[in-house]
């Protein structure tokens, strides 16, 4: 439920072309195998890749193109792995943007690559917000956590 929540409200907004609420520039994939280096096949939950930067969507299995942001989402099985050794392997592979999505505390805590390490760049706790990298639009982070959206 987490992942489809992340995953409607950035494809929505942002793998879209045009439109007040279409950003757009990004192709967003899921469950993607993707080679970060040669023997380190990683599957993050969502990965993303600014449009400007790789104009067409990656083909190859596995997908050999470093994405721009990945997002993890935490279970109790792939909580460590997630922030231990594939963050690591985020960061070595030059991944800009790493959002860790943690349900059981709600929180989403947004991580931008720092000159020596991961950096948090910001956390929401549910309701509206505009996270980087995707702060053109804002998003209903209250969704990766079941929650209905606000009426309009």
């Amino acid at each position: 439920m987490v992942q489809s929540g992340v995953n409607f409200e950035i494809v929505g907004p942002f793998a879209r072309r045009g439109g007040p609420r279409a950003p757009g520039g990004w192709w967003i994939g899921t469950e993607m195998d993707i080679e970060l280096a040669a023997n380190d096949v990683v599957r993050p939950d969502i990965a993303g890749w600014r449009r400007e930067r790789v104009p067409e969507l990656p083909k190859t299995f596995p997908c050999r193109t470093v994405p721009d942001w990945v997002c993890e989402v935490l279970s109790p099985s792939t909580a460590a792995r997630d922030r231990g050794p594939k963050a690591t392997l985020y960061y070595g592979a030059g991944v800009a943007w790493f959002w860790v999505v943690d349900p059981a505390n709600r929180v989403v805590e947004v991580l931008r690559r720092g000159e020596r390490a991961w950096e948090v760049a910001a956390t929401s706790g549910g309701g509206m917000a505009r996270l980087p990298p995707f702060e053109a639009a804002e998003i209903f982070v209250g969704r990766f956590f079941g929650e209905d959206p606000p009426e309009d």
